[in-house]
């Protein structure tokens, strides 16, 4: 069983202005037999803080999916805060999921998320309204476990 942690980017939702949608769709699509969502957390759109929750937790869980802070908004750095503290980028799971969501909404390509790997910890960047983190994480879901599973294949290959 891999373990999850669920954050969600966004002063208003931090603050109790704004009822968080995002983190509970993608808590409910994500449990399953093979993931349990083991942290869950709404902080403000602060670089500082964020990067510091992504290297907390990349220690404590396989995945972590945030949601929030990828647009063009003046407070909108998720991105960059992720970017700061990844290991390896996959580009190639952003795209995807920009490229298969455009299809239901032309906003879509306006994310600016990113995808990569903390130590042994895959972080994938969604964005911050329901429809769209729903939509995106629906594109790369089957894929997350065959990721984690070369994942933990590496680390088992290194430490024997």
């Amino acid at each position: 069983m891999y373990t999850v942690g669920i954050l969600t980017i966004s002063t208003s939702g931090s603050s109790g202005n704004r009822v968080d949608k995002s983190g509970p769709t993608l808590r409910d699509m994500i449990s399953s037999e093979d993931f349990n969502v083991t942290l869950e957390k709404i902080i403000p759109d602060d670089f500082e803080l964020i990067t510091a929750t992504l290297i907390n937790w990349s220690e404590l869980t396989n995945l972590i999916l945030t949601t929030g802070g990828t647009g063009f908004g003046k407070d909108d750095v998720t991105p960059e805060a992720t970017e700061k503290i990844l290991d390896r980028k996959s580009i190639g799971l952003s795209e995807l999921m920009r490229r298969e969501t455009y299809k239901f909404s032309p906003m879509s390509s306006l994310s600016r998320g990113i995808s990569g790997t903390l130590g042994s910890c895959l972080i994938i960047n969604l964005p911050g309204s329901p429809q769209g983190a729903k939509e995106s994480l629906s594109v790369i879901q089957n894929l997350i476990p065959h990721i984690l599973e070369t994942m933990s294949q590496q680390i088992e290959n290194h430490t024997n």
